[in-house]
């Protein structure tokens, strides 16, 4: 089974993986055995005020194995389409490269 949770951690739990399993499984009153893997989705650092908090999206998968999804993407052959000029190499620049080659 797989779930999302949301987390606000200290520093220390958030990078110590075995402090962070044993925290998720408090969360979703679970035993620490049952969870097979914890991939974190999105992290942010919360440092307005003290104590600084780390904020966390994982997803959990308990009592089954952990299968990573396959990555099937392949671009298209461009090298016979009509030649794209893009000026700059910054992030408009990187997306607009990057959307071109998946359009083909």
């Amino acid at each position: 089974m797989k779930k999302q949770l949301e987390l606000t951690l200290s520093p220390e739990e958030a990078t110590v993986s075995s402090r962070l399993l044993s925290r998720v499984a408090d969360e979703l009153k679970v035993p620490d055995s049952t969870i097979s893997h914890i991939q974190k989705l999105k992290q942010s650092i919360d440092a307005r005020r003290s104590p600084i908090r780390i904020r966390l999206l994982v997803e959990v998968w308990m009592n089954e194995p952990y299968l990573p999804e396959p990555n099937n993407f392949a671009f298209q052959q461009v090298t016979t389409k009509a030649e794209v000029h893009i000026i700059g190499a910054g992030p408009a620049g990187l997306f607009a490269a990057l959307k071109l080659l998946e359009l083909g």
